[in-house]
């Protein structure tokens, strides 16, 4: 038997903030791009440093972003997705930069990643499929 439940707001955000890889969505010159990122949480708003790039044109643009994660279990099939819908921008402010900065967050890739970007949720959803299957043996 398979059920599917709806996660709350609260265990989305324990979620999150569990996690600290993802996938941010956005389009750029008309075509859809979804790229991995690492991050943190600040409160309940998903904080990611970049460069100068697709990412980065996205928040400029001040476009609608999307932001998940998601988890599984390969042998059950049993999984867990958070979506986070809202608004892109850059952090400029030097306070909430030095904050992010105190965060356990170190990009992966080599180079300049001088900007901050936060992801504020306008709807953060989740939800969890399981699969309760009981293997049983049969007998020969």
């Amino acid at each position: 038997m398979t059920s599917l439940e709806a996660l709350s707001h609260e265990r989305c955000l324990e979620l999150l903030r569990s996690q600290y890889l993802g996938r941010i969505g956005f389009v750029i010159d008309g075509q859809p791009q979804i790229l991995p990122v690492n991050y943190a949480m600040l409160g309940s708003d998903v904080v990611f440093w970049t460069g100068a790039g697709s990412k980065l044109s996205a928040v400029d643009q001040n476009q609608a972003v999307a932001f998940e994660i998601d988890g599984a279990t390969t042998i059950s099939h049993d999984g867990w997705s958070v979506l986070v819908v809202g608004a892109a921008h850059e952090i400029v402010d030097n306070k909430t930069r030095e904050v992010v900065k105190a965060l356990s967050l170190r990009p992966w890739v080599a180079g300049a990643r001088d900007h901050v970007v936060r992801i504020t949720g306008q709807r953060i959803s989740g939800r969890r499929i399981s699969h309760n299957c009981s293997l049983t043996r049969r007998a020969s």
